[in-house]
């Protein structure tokens, strides 16, 4: 949930060039939710997800359209 953990996390898994960060408010706190890839279907995302290592799947990513992500970074202006 901290900024700098976020970042360890992406560092660590070796995710920089292929990430995007954003910050959000979730049950009242601070989020920083890591993003990956754009692609045209949830499909094509899930498939993304399955190639995924093991260590990134067991994490339960899931895929999210933009606008959701647009709402949530609106939500903190």
């Amino acid at each position: 949930m901290s900024w700098n953990e976020t970042k360890a996390f992406v560092k660590k898994n070796k995710v920089q060039s292929s990430t995007a960060i954003y910050k959000t408010r979730r049950d009242g706190k601070i989020w920083f939710i890591v993003i990956s890839g754009d692609y045209k279907t949830a499909k094509q995302a899930r498939t993304a997800i399955r190639a995924l290592p093991n260590e990134l799947k067991a994490l339960r990513p899931w895929p999210k359209p933009y606008k959701k992500i647009q709402q949530e970074i609106e939500r903190l202006k």
